[in-house]
């Protein structure tokens, strides 16, 4: 868990998902939407999307002065890559850049921002709706609401367990041989009566 307030992650990753150019960062400094958004923008780009999640002053009824976040840095970070990498196999990027702020973040602040570049704006618009969902239901970083006069973690609503992904993966394989299997059993029906 990092407890330091000069941890600053900063990785260019550069992977060649299609010769798309990805950055992530994690940081306990305000995140600059303009840096990023002038990292991800190319002549060859029509359209830049963006998500930022912010702090809001409320929640069920109680005032919220900050949010306090922690990660577990490593593994955040191959998660992260991994979003990345999968979103860049279903459209056609130019560039992904996902920054975390962590520590105190006040209300109003930026905590993330997603940033996506692509030809044309439905890419570019489905893959930070993709990078925020999949992120919030598989990264490991936790979020402390702080209020006038308390404090709780707050579980996260979209969390999925590693073994709830892995175990939905297996059924969803299991059914599908299951189906292929039923599908050849027809055309194995059809087969002999073909060769008459």
């Amino acid at each position: 868990m990092i407890t330091s307030k000069n941890i600053h992650i900063n990785l260019w990753i550069n992977k060649d998902y299609h010769h798309m150019k990805s950055h992530i960062t994690l940081t306990y400094e305000p995140l600059n939407l303009d840096y990023y958004v002038s990292q991800a923008s190319d002549p060859s780009c029509g359209a830049i999307s963006v998500f930022i999640g912010t702090t809001r002053d409320n929640f069920d009824g109680k005032r919220v002065v900050r949010l306090e976040y922690e990660a577990y840095a490593p593994m955040a970070e191959r998660k992260i890559n991994k979003i990345i990498e999968e979103a860049s196999k279903l459209w056609p990027l130019h560039s992904a850049i996902v920054a975390h702020r962590l520590g105190h973040v006040p209300t109003t602040e930026a905590s993330i921002i997603i940033v996506c570049s692509s030809s044309h704006r439905t890419e570019s618009l489905m893959a930070v709706s993709y990078i925020i969902d999949h992120l919030k239901a598989e990264v490991p970083i936790w979020k402390k609401e702080i209020y006038e006069d308390s404090g709780a973690w707050k579980a996260n609503k979209e969390w999925r367990h590693p073994m709830d992904i892995q175990n939905r993966t297996l059924a969803q394989n299991i059914e599908n041989l299951e189906s292929e299997y039923k599908d050849r059993e027809k055309v194995d029906d059809i087969g002999p009566s073909l060769n008459r």
